[in-house]
């Protein structure tokens, strides 16, 4: 099943910043201004294990998929993105946090053995700094020469359930509550503008309205999401919010999975 209910806010100066007119136009001598490319893990040339799992999922380093950087932490447990190809979409109950970097479609958005990314967002992680300075476990930027990033255009990005999050929804578990009527799982995407602003896509993986049939509570399938409110950015960043939240935080996995994101690049 395929949600499309999308929330949109701002938090810049322009409600919206449109997309530029003409992506071929020229400067003096750079080549085209603008540029339309994207995030196609399939394209890397990255190595997987017999599980179908990327091999540097137990390093501390992040990884390219072409011009794209995005992170990936490792602290005795994986966090942030991990590329995965695995099918299996078994539910392993007690121990399905061994099996994380599943989803629920059983492959990539391109069909039968395509590759996929899964992000975990660590909250913990993100509190660890003491610097009082933002951090994100899940951010895709496009590093320029030095210590610049190219500023870009979203479009859109293919999401979906992880197994982890939807069995755990789905079933409950001793940590999480069995998703009942009015409760939900929401992925927020979040623009960082060169003017210091943000701008917010907020996707439901989980939307459970009253009086609906349970079997359309939540995302199975690749689902496509418009990303172009978020504007001119310097990066994304992915977090996650649920409404079976306790007092040490969210009860339900931190997990998604995207893949085929599409953006038009400023040179």
């Amino acid at each position: 099943m395929k949600l499309t209910i999308q929330i949109f806010r701002l938090f810049a100066a322009a409600a919206v910043i449109a997309l530029p007119a003409a992506l071929t136009s020229c400067s003096d001598d750079d080549g085209p201004e603008y540029y339309e490319t994207n995030l196609d893990i399939s394209e890397a040339n990255l190595q997987y294990n017999s599980d179908g799992i990327w091999q540097g999922w137990n390093k501390p380093d992040n990884f390219k998929v072409g011009q794209f950087e995005l992170t990936h932490g490792w602290d005795g447990y994986p966090f942030g993105f991990t590329p995965s190809r695995s099918s299996d979409t078994q539910d392993y109950g007690a121990t399905m946090f061994d099996h994380q970097f599943t989803v629920v479609p059983g492959q990539g958005s391109k069909g039968p053995g395509s590759p996929f990314i899964v992000g975990n967002q660590d909250v913990y992680q993100e509190g660890s700094i003491e610097s009082g300075t933002p951090i994100h476990t899940c951010k895709i930027t496009i590093p320029a020469k030095g210590n610049e990033l190219k500023t870009f255009y979203p479009k859109s990005i293919k999401v979906t359930n992880t197994c982890y999050a939807y069995y755990t929804m789905l079933n409950g578990n001793s940590f999480a509550k069995k998703f009942e009527e009015e409760d939900w799982f929401l992925l927020t995407i979040t623009g960082q503008r060169t003017n210091g602003g943000i701008s917010i896509v907020e996707v439901y993986l989980a939307d459970c309205k009253k009086n609906t049939d349970p079997s359309t509570w939540f995302v199975t399938d690749w689902s496509d999401v418009d990303l172009s409110p978020l504007g001119e950015v310097v990066s994304i960043s992915f977090a996650l919010s649920s409404s079976d939240t306790g007092a040490y935080g969210m009860n339900t996995p931190a997990y998604f999975a995207f893949d085929d994101l599409e953006v038009t690049v400023k040179n």
